[in-house]
């Protein structure tokens, strides 16, 4: 019996492909694919089992959705076969892994309170790729890690923008191993799930090693380092300590205050805020005057499969089941749209160079007609005990769930490293 299949979306090669809503293309086939039987054997598999046939019927029901989505007329993204075009649908659900949101995160600074931004002063783009940091696009393998991922790729971004260096990747697998989630929430934890949050938290109060230090391995099962090792190793800023967090001590109980001034305090941050959920100003002001942020957002149909482009279609009513990195956003004067760019975890080879564009709306559509409701947080969206359902906005839940770091500025920070326009 093969295994469950994954029904997906048509789907966009990376070259002949047909002229659509300005997308380069020559013609509706899928450029440079390469048989089955190549593909096999640069993946290791052999002709020697049921499996093999398996992977065949994937492969080539991908392979002609591809062909499918390259030719759909009005198409503003396409699609290429890649590392995923054999894999089964329980497969693809490792590769992802943030389900929930831990509310209630801590209270967010006076810059992010609803109402309080106003569009006009946004400028028309805003980009972090420039950053030394989003050059490495990790890579969270068979691991349902992107929650931490997510957290320690945005750590590394905050640090070079507060200090205008670029000071390396922090541990993953230390989030991985060590990050408690009593309540479940976005799943049960290491690669079976958590959320952005619950490491952050962590973070605040026990430091985080270099991810030389404590090497990523796709698994949950490797002990956690001692409070000892930890705080031995954790720097980034240099011993930097300070009172002064975000909100009441960063969503943590106060017993925890101490330790967090030590720890997370020595790594330059002073806490992290949850975004107002569901509305676009907001996120947009944070993205122009803070930085990066994590989002939690839903898969849209192709989306293992996504090449290049402004992805489209997301259902309203949608599960939210993964988290990446929210980097910028913009308007392809190509296609005609406006885009969020989110930066994701599976490796520099996916997308373009590991990152990917969804649609952007107008405010009014973002905050109200691309509403609906995530109806299954049993699956994942939540914790237990929580509501039986979600509201969630923006394109593919974009603006349901997001969250920032805050971090000491240093007094010889280099210039903003963001690129932006104003330009109309």
């Amino acid at each position: 019996m093969l295994p469950s299949l994954m029904l997906l979306a048509p789907l966009m090669g990376t070259t002949g492909l047909v002229v659509v809503s300005g997308l380069d293309s020559r013609a509706c086939a899928i450029g440079g694919q390469t048989s089955f039987e190549d593909y096999a054997r640069k993946k290791g598999r052999t002709n020697t089992s049921t499996e093999y046939q398996t992977r065949r019927t994937l492969y080539e029901r991908n392979a002609q959705q591809v062909r499918d989505q390259n030719c759909r007329s009005g198409a503003t993204w396409k699609a290429a076969l890649n590392k995923f075009s054999d894999w089964t649908h329980d497969e693809l659900q490792q590769t992802l892994g943030e389900y929930g949101v831990s509310r209630p995160v801590d209270s967010a600074s006076s810059l992010i309170q609803a109402g309080q931004s106003v569009m006009s002063d946004l400028p028309k783009t805003v980009d972090w790729t420039n950053l030394t940091a989003s050059q490495d696009v990790q890579d969270q393998g068979a691991c349902g890690s992107c929650w931490a991922v997510a957290a320690a790729t945005l750590l590394r971004l905050h640090t070079e923008i507060a200090t205008g260096v670029d000071k390396g990747m922090f541990s993953v697998q230390q989030l991985v191993s060590c990050v408690p989630n009593p309540q479940q929430c976005g799943g049960k934890g290491g690669c079976k799930g958590a959320t952005c949050d619950l490491a952050l938290k962590y973070v605040m109060k026990r430091g985080l090693k270099r991810a030389s230090e404590f090497p990523y391995e796709e698994r949950d099962d490797v002990a956690c380092p001692t409070q000892a090792q930890v705080g031995s190793e954790a720097t980034s800023m240099g011993e930097v300590r300070t009172s002064v967090l975000r909100g009441s001590a960063a969503g943590i109980s106060g017993e925890d205050g101490d330790d967090m001034a030590m720890n997370g305090a020595s790594l330059g941050m002073t806490g992290f805020s949850q975004i107002p959920e569901n509305k676009l100003e907001p996120l947009m002001r944070v993205l122009y005057e803070v930085g990066p942020a994590k989002v939690s957002i839903s898969i849209p149909e192709g989306f293992h499969q996504y090449d290049s482009g402004v992805m489209d279609a997301c259902p309203k009513d949608s599960i939210v089941t993964h988290g990446a990195v929210l980097l910028g956003y913009g308007e392809d004067s190509v296609l005609g749209v406006k885009y969020w760019k989110l930066q994701n975890s599976w490796g520099p080879e996916w997308g373009e160079d590991g990152r990917f564009r969804f649609l952007r709306h107008s405010k009014e559509h973002e905050e109200n007609d691309s509403c609906g409701w995530d109806s299954h947080p049993e699956k994942g969206n939540g914790c237990l005990g929580g509501p039986s359902r979600l509201r969630v906005c923006g394109t593919c839940a974009i603006l349901s769930n997001a969250v920032v770091p805050h971090f000491v500025k240093s007094q010889v920070q280099a210039a903003p490293a963001h690129r932006h326009s104003f330009a109309q």
